[in-house]
């Protein structure tokens, strides 16, 4: 059976593969104790279920987490998809795919749901997201800042990237002076696109939000789009992948893709000192 799991900060540390997460907010009333902020992770059955299916799990598993005030009914609430001047409800036979996407804000609203609504998600195509350690994504970054494609390839095999096209994310702690935690913030490698801290309260700025080719386009990094186009074109991840290689796997790809790349990097090198010379 599948089953819908919590946790207290807004993103799940450990994100599957098959798995969606959002953000689910109630924050109705001027009682700070009957507010509800939480972080859910979909199993893939449920994201072509009805939107109807999501609401009665949230209305019950909030019931169940505030027993000391009233219950709410699911009758008499809706979803609505909210992002700064967005609030779209959600009808309750919309299947859960079409209207909420990964990361979303997703509010528990008074009012009963209609039963369809038009809207729909703007990504037609979703993208994979991974989550990874936090050095690893920094160690990324500063690859793709430096246009450095040999760090580039030991900071993705650190990562274990399958592909340069997945939203890699990372969940940090933020500290205060004394080493308390006071808040979370999520990183993506164009840098953090969300927040929940004492200072600064809950917050997003999707904008941050990039992939490894997003980001290296945005920063100009030539040489790693280079490296990227390889990789695209030889229908195989920059180094590794997800899956545990054996020391066969190892000792077969060392002279294939590890071999390509550091010919491109050659060429690469040669073709900056011959425009240098020009």
């Amino acid at each position: 059976q599948a089953h819908v799991h919590f946790c207290s900060a807004l993103f799940f540390r450990a994100l599957q593969p098959s798995a969606m997460e959002f953000r689910v907010q109630f924050l109705e009333g001027d009682d700070p104790s009957a507010h509800w902020k939480d972080q859910v992770t979909l199993p893939k059955q449920w994201l072509k279920s009805p939107c109807d299916r999501l609401l009665r799990f949230l209305v019950e598993f909030y019931n169940k987490a505030h027993p000391e005030t009233p219950n709410l009914e699911a009758d008499g609430y809706h979803l609505s998809n909210e992002e700064g001047s967005k609030k779209e409800p959600l009808g309750s036979e919309n299947l859960i795919a079409e209207v909420i996407a990964p990361f979303d804000a997703v509010f528990l609203r008074p009012g009963a749901s209609a039963e369809r609504t038009a809207w729909r998600c703007s990504d037609s195509k979703p993208v994979v997201h991974v989550n990874v350690e936090f050095d690893d994504l920094r160690a990324l970054q500063a690859a793709v800042d430096a246009d450095d494609t040999e760090a580039l390839q030991r900071a993705v095999e650190s990562a274990a990237v399958a592909s340069p096209h997945d939203m890699l994310t990372a969940e940090t702690d933020v500290k205060d002076k004394d080493g308390q935690i006071v808040g979370t913030e999520w990183h993506s490698v164009g840098g953090r696109f969300a927040w929940d801290t004492d200072a600064e309260g809950g917050g997003c700025d999707m904008a941050a939000k990039a992939t490894l080719t997003e980001y290296a386009r945005r920063r100009g990094a030539e040489k790693v789009l280079a490296l990227i186009d390889v990789s695209d074109n030889c229908s195989a991840p920059i180094v590794g992948g997800l899956r545990t290689r054996t020391k066969q796997d190892i000792e077969s790809s060392a002279a294939g893709m590890e071999g390509k790349m550091k010919e491109l990097n050659s060429q690469l090198q040669a073709s900056l000192q011959g425009n240098g010379s020009a």
